[in-house]
């Protein structure tokens, strides 16, 4: 667990390690309540979509080349699954470094305690990404999830999630004309789930995609 805190530390900053923290503890020994939150986008038009920040994309689809950049953040990550499962890893680089990653799912996500989002042959998820805290504010995140969807020529519907509370990758996401499609109130005592409550808007139901 210390290794774990001191290599999100590193990547993602103090502030956000101590609510990594204190989240697991409320998840698992006492009460917890949080508010996820489902956004869609249907892209339009592709030429849109493609990417310009201060960082190179490239599209990855072997582990071992994933693992060659040590990126501390990524083996917390089952992606050696994840990539036998034919979802797609998009990295940023600077200066041949990694500093952000995006993944892009097929046919199903877990979403841990709220449970599996199950996808049609024309809809991914994407998630999750993330963006090293050296190189935040420079509009990377929104242009790889731009870049991710152009290289997804045979998806016509892409989803997510986020923390009601992650408000900097709310922006990201709806900068790339993602529109909120409904949320999830979860509350776990003793990392048993007491309740859950599905809202969705508009046409889609939440509930037809979650088992």
């Amino acid at each position: 667990m210390l290794r774990k805190c001191a290599d999100f530390y590193q990547s993602d900053g103090i502030g956000n390690t101590a609510k990594y923290v204190v989240n697991a503890i409320q998840r698992e020994c006492f009460y917890h309540h949080s508010v996820t939150e489902f956004f869609c986008c249907v892209p339009d038009d592709r030429t849109a979509c493609i990417a310009t920040a201060t960082a190179e994309f490239r599209t990855l689809d072997s582990a071992a080349v994933l693992d060659a950049y040590r990126y501390p953040r990524l083996k917390y990550l089952p992606t050696q699954q994840w990539l036998s499962e034919g979802a797609s890893c998009y990295i940023g680089l600077v200066d041949g470094c990694l500093v952000s990653y995006c993944w892009v799912h097929k046919n199903r996500y877990s979403l841990g305690e709220i449970g599996v989002f199950r996808l049609k042959t024309t809809e991914a998820w994407i998630g999750p990404v993330f963006v090293d805290k050296r190189f935040r504010r420079r509009g990377i995140n929104t242009a790889q999830i731009r870049y991710a969807i152009s290289q997804e020529e045979t998806v016509s519907c892409f989803f997510t999630a986020i923390s009601s509370t992650n408000h900097g990758s709310i922006r990201s996401f709806t900068k790339c004309r993602f529109a909120k499609v409904g949320e999830i109130e979860a509350t776990t005592l003793l990392s048993f789930q007491i309740g859950k409550v599905v809202r969705s808007t508009g046409e889609l139901s939440l509930a037809d995609h979650i088992a």
